[in-house]
């Protein structure tokens, strides 16, 4: 016997629920937006900040001894003794891996976020436009030298 007193408006108890499960017909992010994904979130964590402020001190710390090592066998006279050398050429090296760490952190930054991010707006830059165009151009820098 059929029901006389059907309402269209009534819906079932758990008809909400079968949108939060993904469809079929839904497309899926490609395995590139998924990497993408990864890497916003990575770039974005507090645990790559301790790691790259780390960084920057280890390489602070590199540059001071450099510079202490010049200064001090200058003084001595002994700028020419073999362990000056291997030690300056030594901290040269360490600066420069670390140039390069930071050079591909930032090309990852500008690849997960994009340009907007980094700056592409030249009028309109921000305190944080000019953190990226600083540290691109002292990479760039110690990279030269």
């Amino acid at each position: 016997m059929a029901d006389n007193n059907y309402d269209a408006t009534r819906q079932p108890l758990l008809s909400g629920f079968n949108s939060l499960l993904p469809s079929d017909d839904e497309p899926r992010p490609s395995a590139y937006a998924r990497r993408r994904d990864q890497a916003k979130v990575l770039l974005s964590s507090k645990t790559k900040h301790y790691v790259i402020m780390s960084l920057v001190a280890l390489d602070v710390a590199s540059i001071l001894a450099d510079i202490l090592i010049a200064l001090i066998s200058c003084d001595m006279g002994e700028e020419e003794e073999a362990w000056v050398e291997v030690t300056r050429e030594a901290l040269h090296l360490v600066g420069l891996i670390f140039s390069s760490m930071f050079l591909v952190e930032l090309l990852l930054t500008v690849w997960a976020f994009g340009l907007r991010y980094v700056g592409a707006k030249i009028p309109r830059l921000g305190r944080r436009y000019w953190y990226f165009i600083l540290s691109a151009l002292l990479t760039a820098r110690r990279g030269v030298a």
